[in-house]
């Protein structure tokens, strides 16, 4: 069972996403916001769904962060993103 932590500002899709992985069997938690996540990152260490497109600080600058740490840098991450440009892909 992987700690799966969903960084996402739609509540439609964290829940889609929250329900889905639970029925996996893993267990996720939901953040709204890269400060909760950092917040809670003080805590524990996840496997991490990551939104590019958040309000405040963008999905890329949190992974930007997160590579630059020792304790998350070799975390597993899985981007899921609505763009659509060649660019961003």
């Amino acid at each position: 069972m992987a700690r799966i932590w969903i960084l996402e500002d739609d509540e439609n899709v964290a829940l889609l996403l929250r329900d889905a992985t639970e029925r996996m069997g893993h267990a996720p938690e939901w953040f709204q916001s890269a400060a909760q996540l950092e917040a809670r990152l003080k805590e524990s260490s996840p496997d991490l769904l990551l939104d590019l497109m958040l309000r405040g600080k963008n999905g890329l600058e949190v992974l930007a962060e997160w590579k630059k740490r020792r304790q998350t840098r070799e975390l597993p991450v899985i981007i899921i993103s609505a763009r659509s440009t060649e660019s961003d892909k």
